[in-house]
């Protein structure tokens, strides 16, 4: 069951990928670092609204040392969290300019 949930979520996140890249040339992978004081820290992801306000998405997250999947938006952020988020380089820049 766990295999396949994973085999689903890498042809998902390939799909994705493709899609994206297909459609807009200016698509941009990077990673976002949540700080001990940061106002993300202990909130579920989709609590966040970065998608719905931003345009992007959380694809991964390495917690102590640790990459965790982001199958669900029900995932807490904690701190020192590094959050690889996907979106275009526009919405990216914006979401970084208003959250340093």
């Amino acid at each position: 069951m766990e295999l396949q949930l994973k085999t689903k979520y890498n042809i998902f996140l390939i799909a994705l990928l493709f899609v994206l890249t297909t459609c807009s040339a200016s698509i941009m992978v990077t990673d976002y670092y949540i700080s001990e004081n940061s106002n993300f820290a202990k909130k579920e992801i989709k609590y966040l609204n970065w998608e719905k306000d931003f345009g992007i998405k959380i694809i991964k997250i390495k917690r102590n040392g640790q990459f965790l999947k982001v199958i669900s938006d029900r995932i807490q952020i904690q701190q020192n969290d590094t959050l690889t988020i996907i979106g275009s380089n526009s919405e990216i820049n914006r979401f970084k300019m208003i959250y340093k």
